[in-house]
C-alpha cells in the first residue's frame, strides 16, 4: 500500500527498489546469466506463472540473496535508486543518469534547471500538492505513448513554454537513434565481460 510506504530499513529499501526500479524489468533481470543458472531458470518458470505482486517481489528478494551482481545490473537506468541504502544506513543518494558530458555553459545551466525542477516537484508531491498530484497521476498511465509521456512530464515540471520547447527538441533530436530502439525492444546495449550483460531502460 503506497499510503503505508516507509524507508526505515534494508527490507523497506528492497521493496521500494522493486516497486520503483525493478518490477517492470523483472522478466529481463531473470533472463540474465547468473551465478546459479539452474536456480534462476526455476525462478523464471515460477515467475511466468504468477500474477501476484507479493510473490514476484519474493522472487526478486531471493535473487538478491544468491546474485551479488544484481544491484550492479539494475542500477543502469536513467534514474538510479540503488544507492539510497548504503552498507548500514540510508544515505539518500539518487543518481540522475540523464545527461551527456558537455562544456557548454547554457546546456549545463539547462541541466541544472531540470534537476532543480525535478527536486522541487518531488518535494511538492511529498507535501501533498493537489494540483501537481493530479498531473503526476496522469504521468503514471502506462497506456500512453512515449511522446505523450514526455508532454505530461514537461507539463508537470515547467510552466514556461520556452523550457518545454527546449527539452522537447532535445528528445526529438535523439529519439530515432538506433540505440534508443534497443531500449524499447530489450536488446542488450553493451556487454560486461563474457557472461554479464546490462540493459538500459528509459526514464
Amino acid at each position: 500500500n503506497d499510503d503505508d510506504f516507509k524507508l526505515d530499513n534494508k527490507e523497506d529499501f528492497y521493496k521500494f527498489l522493486y516497486n520503483i526500479q525493478v518490477r517492470d524489468e523483472l522478466k529481463e533481470i531473470l533472463e540474465f546469466p547468473c551465478i546459479d543458472d539452474y536456480y534462476i531458470q526455476c525462478m523464471y518458470s515460477k515467475y511466468i506463472n504468477i500474477e501476484n505482486e507479493e510473490e514476484k517481489y519474493e522472487i526478486f528478494r531471493n535473487l538478491l540473496d544468491i546474485d551479488k551482481y544484481l544491484i550492479d545490473r539494475i542500477k543502469c537506468t536513467s534514474v538510479n535508486f540503488t544507492h539510497l541504502f548504503s552498507k548500514n544506513s540510508l544515505d539518500g543518494r539518487i543518481e540522475l543518469r540523464l545527461f551527456n558530458n558537455t562544456n557548454d555553459f547554457n546546456t549545463i545551466l539547462l541541466n541544472i534547471t531540470l534537476v532543480g525542477k525535478l527536486m522541487y516537484v518531488c518535494k511538492e508531491l511529498a507535501n501533498g500538492n493537489i494540483e501537481l498530484l493530479e498531473r503526476y497521476n496522469k504521468l503514471l498511465n502506462k497506456d500512453v505513448s512515449e511522446e505523450e509521456k514526455l508532454d505530461l512530464l514537461l507539463d508537470l515540471l515547467f510552466e514556461n513554454s520556452n523550457k518545454k520547447v527546449i527539452f522537447r527538441s532535445r528528445w526529438e533530436s535523439i529519439k530515432d537513434k538506433p540505440v534508443y530502439t534497443r531500449f524499447s525492444t530489450g536488446k542488450p546495449t553493451y556487454n560486461i565481460g563474457e557472461n554479464k550483460q546490462l540493459k538500459k531502460t528509459t526514464f
